[in-house]
């Protein structure tokens, strides 16, 4: 039994030494991680000066380390109690307790530790060579130690019954340990008062590191497993090949050196075993940490790679069913959770939900839905305080649900069921989820855009392609109607041709010098309003069949080569006389040099040169002149045409409006009572010449500066 002792005393040692360097460098910032360090340090302590004190061999190393162990014993209470206002966050609610801790308790009996006045001696007594006696100070720091180890007790059991969830686990086994250790702690004081019962602190102190352990591993505490497991892998690693290399030497040195102490053939022998290490140090690792990770992480992986892999499946998908499946079994596979789904808020449709993996079909509650989002919180159900939230997650079966929100805008919840493996989820996975939360938040708010707009897009081509065949046939229609509008026009024109013509010449009959006598001259002027409206209306049946002829195709151009310096002086003779009647300069002069000849119809250009000189006629004031200049383009091998007046102008606005049918721009400036015009002049002159090769185009700086027709004709 006495062997016992001190191996107890130097497993506590290594085991707390370990976990107190692991706690305190995964966060040496966090209150709860360095509180557990300094109390691990010193059970740590107080277990190495247990050991040497077991050991001890004479009376100075025993009286030496019994007094050690003492002081090292202070710290324990003191540290444990800090850890533990730590551990339920009421450090600042206990400071000056915790100042009266350190500055009273601690400090001055520690001074005292090593004096008589904590051990007085030290004498056998039952299996023991050496045990301490007490001193004046050791009764009083019993009585204080005691009162700790009472009130951590009480503050730990009133929070286990007040805490939730994974809180509610941790605590548990702290306070389950805390019991468990401090009372094989206490048993260490029975001897000091002659109580014969055998001392079994070290054992039960080695319960309390195992379930500290095991809240550690399996429930988040700290959450070291990973840094454990490596720590454990590397120890067993070292002792693996410590032993190989021993009992290679013994082997090898029996074998091949035996006792002729040859240097040679140990070096070489050592090189062996040094190569063999070398090739196997690798394998061996890779084998014991794969081994670990079983015990510590059943499914272990790299959350760097697995969101690597997250974000590029969120920006390389758009289709919100796609992303989500995807994004569901990159979790599966990489996680190994049994299932899951996202609950996908829509402001103009239903709310839906896509699951992956083995799941019954859920009901969810919309409003409850909205609320959980709101907040904002991600959910876990071993960390869940509010009871109907937790009924609520357990009727789902989920084990996490992180709300998906982008700033104050809401786009559902992802649920998650529970680990294949059965284990929760750890740290790692909750960090994993709270960085992935706001990257699918935003691929969500991508991909309900992308919806919206696919869903548009598909209304809207049904919408075009109903519109599309709708103006189809209302064109079918509006071609059938302008083929009966042309054929009606055609019919009508001709039919209104032969009765308008025999009026015509009935009148001009009447008019007649022989027969104008016969008439007064009231008569004479009404005869003679009906003779101009009569051939207005001839010209308007003309335009009107020429148009019908135009648009059906049937305007047949006989082109020859003209001379259309004759041609103009032909039109500008018969054009002549009415502008002297109108007291208009009507001005051509042919040019010197001779001209090209021009491939045109020239009736059809006759036909243009009246109507613009007509037009000018129009808007040219009394005494207004008006040019009809010819010009030669050899670059594009054209003769240019232009027929200008100093009339009213065009207004600009109205400059978009010439050449097109029944178009009667600048009605407003008309300054002849008998200008009125058919508004197709300018549209069948533009429709000849274009028949022709030609352009045709005007030209105007604004009212009251004149305008200028031009149109182009091919050089023949």
């Amino acid at each position: 039994m006495m062997g016992y002792y001190p191996l107890s005393a130097l497993i506590n040692f290594i085991t707390s030494i370990i976990l107190g360097i692991v706690v305190f460098i995964r966060n040496p910032k966090n209150k709860i991680n360095y509180s557990f360090s300094l109390f691990a340090f010193a059970v740590a302590l107080w277990s190495s000066s247990y050991f040497f004190w077991q050991i001890a061999t004479n009376y100075n190393n025993a009286i030496f380390w019994s007094r050690m162990l003492m002081a090292f014993a202070i710290f324990i209470p003191a540290f444990y109690i800090h850890f533990v206002l730590a551990l339920l966050k009421i450090v600042k609610e206990k400071k000056t307790f915790l100042l009266l801790t350190y500055g009273i308790f601690s400090f001055f009996f520690a001074i005292n530790a090593t004096s008589p006045y904590f051990v007085s001696n030290v004498i056998p007594i039952s299996d023991f060579r050496f045990w301490p006696t007490p001193g004046l100070f050791f009764h009083p720091f019993l009585i204080v130690w005691f009162v700790y180890v009472i009130y951590a007790t009480y503050l730990l059991y009133a929070a286990q019954n007040k805490e939730t969830g994974l809180k509610k686990i941790q605590t548990r086994y702290i306070l389950l340990g805390m019991i468990i250790g401090f009372i094989g702690g206490s048993t260490n004081y029975l001897l000091w008062y002659g109580i014969p019962i055998a001392p079994f602190g070290n054992i039960l102190v080695s319960v309390y590191v195992a379930l500290t352990a095991y809240a550690i591993v399996k429930h988040r505490l700290f959450d070291i497993r990973f840094i454990i497991a490596r720590a454990i892998a590397y120890i067993i690693l070292v002792f693996i090949l410590g032993a190989f290399y021993s009992a290679g030497i013994f082997i090898l040195g029996a074998v091949f050196i035996g006792n002729s102490g040859n240097y040679n053939s140990q070096l070489i022998t050592s090189m062996i075993l040094a190569l063999v290490m070398a090739f196997s140090f690798q394998p061996i690792r890779a084998y014991l940490e794969r081994a670990t990770d079983k015990i510590f992480f059943k499914n272990n992986y790299n959350s760097n790679e697995l969101l690597s892999k997250l974000t590029r499946i969120l920006a390389s998908t758009l289709r919100l069913d796609d992303l989500s499946r995807k994004t569901l079994n990159q979790l599966f596979n990489t996680m190994h959770i049994s299932w899951g789904t996202f609950y996908i808020f829509q402001e103009n449709h239903p709310s839906m939900s896509i699951s992956g993996g083995v799941v019954d079909k859920n009901k969810y509650d919309e409003k409850k839905m909205h609320q959980i989002c709101e907040n904002k919180k991600i959910m876990i159900f071993e960390e869940e305080e509010n009871e109907k939230n937790k009924e609520m997650m357990r009727n789902l079966k989920t084990s996490i649900i992180l709300p998906l929100h982008v700033g104050e805008k809401m786009h559902g919840l992802l649920f998650l069921g529970d680990k294949k493996s059965g284990d929760i989820y750890f740290s790692k996975d909750i960090e994993v989820l709270k960085i992935f939360g706001p990257e699918v938040s935003v691929a969500l708010e991508n991909a309900k855009a992308y919806e919206e707009i696919r869903r548009f897009n598909i209304t809207l081509k049904e919408e075009v392609n109903r519109a599309t065949e709708d103006l189809k046939n209302a064109n079918v229609k509006l071609q059938e109607m302008d083929k009966l509008k042309d054929e009606f026009v055609s019919l009508a024109s001709h039919e209104l041709r032969t009765p308008m013509t025999v009026i015509k010449s009935y009148l001009w009959l009447m008019l007649d010098k022989n027969n104008v006598k016969s008439l007064s001259e009231k008569q004479r002027m009404y005869v003679d309003r009906a003779y101009s409206s009569t051939q207005r209306l001839i010209n308007l049946v003309n335009d009107m069949l020429n148009v019908s002829r135009i648009e059906s195709g049937r305007l047949t151009l006989v082109m020859k080569s003209v001379d259309l310096g004759e041609l103009i002086s032909s039109v500008y003779a018969e054009m002549l006389p009415k502008a002297q009647e109108q007291k208009i300069n009507l001005q051509f002069a042919i040019p010197l040099q001779s001209l090209p000849k021009v491939s045109a119809d020239p009736e059809r250009v006759e036909q243009v040169l009246i109507n613009l000189i007509g037009n000018s006629l129009k808007f040219t004031p009394e005494e207004g002149t008006i040019k009809i200049e010819i010009n030669h383009n050899p670059k594009e091998a054209t003769e240019i045409v232009s027929i200008s007046d100093n009339g009213k102008g065009i207004n600009q606005e109205d400059m978009s409006k010439l050449f097109q049918k029944f178009s009667m721009v600048g009605t407003n400036y008309l300054i002849k009572q008998n200008s009125q015009g058919t508004g197709l002049g300018l549209y069948l002159s533009k429709s000849i010449i274009e028949l022709m090769n030609g352009k045709i185009w005007a030209e105007s700086e604004g009212i009251g500066a004149g305008s200028k027709f031009s149109f182009t004709l091919k050089t023949a």
